[in-house]
């Protein structure tokens, strides 16, 4: 699977650089340094963090994570949940695949955060059954992640308590949308149902729940750590930071390719592809 190599990477960076199978080789590139920065901040602030960067969900909405965060976290008193997800469904696209098997410790550090954030002990990571590659290595880096007191109870001696668990599913089209991926970790059928209410209010169990794809969670351990004026010199207004895109068919270079947000459709495919001769 080729990721083609641009100028500005932000969730591909470390993918190829690293060892995936050891948190050792994460840690030795800033892994877990947004977590250590994070426990050290208030909960709330780190709400307000991610409101100032203004990352959008990539799953398509571009709904705000921090206002996503802000809504979940006001629920006081409640069980949260965090949601992340992790299954590719559109035909073609293997980004998430490449994104867990690449960096798992990235995703687990990411839904570690959320869950500070917005005040919760449970997260979910949903992964076809079908990346059996993909799941091991995640398997194994909550394992690490547990053995080195960055998961579990009293992380970092913060005195916050986080734990993930992985749900393996199938690679169902509709459920990619959210009210259906909460209806399969609850066993029930994958099918959408109609909003409001919004999972930021009524989720997983009818609880306050955080959902995101993996492209937007990819993302949050390098705004916590860079801050929100670091993300706003990539992209464009409104739109800040990168995304990934899955290139198939009559092109020189085929595969994964990040560009910053606002990058035309004619610059992906003619400068950095090449177009294919007939």
């Amino acid at each position: 699977m080729d990721i083609i190599k641009t100028d500005t990477q932000i969730l591909f960076q470390d993918i190829g650089v690293i060892d995936p199978e050891e948190i050792s080789s994460y840690l030795e590139h800033d892994g877990y340094s947004a977590l250590k920065k994070a426990v050290q901040m208030k909960s709330e602030d780190v709400v307000a963090l991610m409101l100032e960067s203004e990352l959008r969900g990539r799953g398509g909405s571009g709904f705000p994570v921090g206002m996503k965060w802000k809504i979940t976290r006001e629920h006081e008193g409640a069980i949260k949940y965090i949601v992340c997800n992790a299954n590719d469904l559109d035909p073609g696209d293997y980004k998430a695949k490449v994104l867990v098997e690449g960096n798992p410790h990235n995703i687990v550090e990411s839904v570690i955060l959320s869950g500070y954030a917005v005040g919760c002990r449970i997260g979910y990571i949903n992964i076809p059954m079908e990346n059996t590659l993909a799941v091991s290595r995640l398997k194994r880096a909550i394992a690490q992640a547990k053995e080195n007191g960055f998961l579990g109870e009293n992380i970092l001696g913060s005195g916050f308590d986080f734990d993930i668990y992985i749900r393996v599913a199938t690679g169902v089209f509709a459920s990619g949308e959210e009210t259906a991926l909460i209806a399969n970790l609850e066993g029930k059928r994958g099918e959408p149902h109609h909003k409001p209410p919004y999972p930021s209010a009524e989720g997983v169990n009818g609880m306050p729940t955080v959902v995101n794809n993996i492209e937007t969670m990819a993302n949050i351990p390098y705004v916590i750590l860079h801050g929100a004026d670091w993300l706003k010199s990539i992209g464009c207004p409104d739109n800040y930071g990168t995304k990934v895109f899955t290139l198939s068919g009559k092109i020189k270079k085929t595969g994964l390719v990040e560009v910053p947000l606002g990058t035309t459709i004619r610059e992906i495919i003619y400068d950095l592809c090449g177009v294919a001769e007939s």
